[in-house]
């Protein structure tokens, strides 16, 4: 995962912020809430770094509060950076 090294030193301190590397929900179980109750459970109000691949995911992890930093393309493949400020 290199290519997301760049973006992720940018926009994360490892020190404060919680990192989202990977999280899914069953395709039966979407649409209920899961994804922010999790990113609540896990990370609270600590400021937060995650990345996407799928630029339709931007809004649903917009709706957790996550901005969009950075754009940028790893041969082809789409990398969304997003950061959402503690409280």
């Amino acid at each position: 995962m290199e290519f997301t090294d760049a973006p992720a030193k940018k926009y994360c301190n490892p020190s404060t912020d919680c990192y989202i590397k990977n999280v899914g929900v069953d395709e039966k179980a979407r649409g209920k809430g899961l994804l922010g109750t999790a990113v609540a459970e896990l990370c609270g109000n600590m400021p937060i770094y995650l990345e996407t691949h799928t630029e339709s995911k931007v809004a649903l992890y917009g709706k957790t509060g996550s901005g969009l930093r950075e754009t940028s393309d790893y041969h082809g493949v789409p990398v969304f950076a997003m950061t959402r400020t503690g409280a």
